[in-house]
């Protein structure tokens, strides 16, 4: 299920839309699949499974796209109060304009205001996604 959040302004002024998709969704599950399709293997079964049957877990991808195409995103993968924060991506065109901290702040809120109690990630120990994930209260 899609839930438009809000309009957004990027850094470079260009207004576009926040949303997020609860799975299962197979209406979005092409356009998210391809946008998280570099990832390869399990991770593309894990999200298509979330967005095309009911898992049990409540699967939430954060959005940002222009007329339904997305662009980027952060998916939170959670059950009873616990997640696994991951697939934060922009596309290369798309970075450096503050679409990855739109949609962590979002993501972030709505998981603490649904119950949730502990989030978990794993990434390399350098670079970009870390040092994201270090301005956001995570810890190594």
């Amino acid at each position: 299920m899609y839930k438009e959040l809000a309009q957004v302004v990027l850094k470079d002024r260009e207004a576009v839309t926040h949303g997020v998709v609860t799975g299962p969704d197979p209406a979005w599950a092409p356009a998210l699949e391809a946008l998280l399709a570099h990832k390869g293997g399990l991770w593309t079964w894990q999200n298509s499974q979330a967005l095309r049957a009911d898992t049990g877990l409540d699967a939430k991808f954060y959005v940002l796209h222009r007329n339904s195409e997305p662009f980027a995103n952060v998916s939170i993968f959670s059950i009873g109060g616990v997640g696994i924060l991951g697939h934060v991506w922009t596309c290369p065109r798309d970075r450096r304009k503050g679409a990855s901290d739109r949609l962590m702040e979002s993501a972030l809120k709505d998981f603490a205001s649904h119950g949730g109690r502990a989030l978990f990630l794993g990434t390399e120990p350098a670079g970009v996604a870390h040092d994201l994930y270090v301005r956001y209260r995570f810890t190594d």
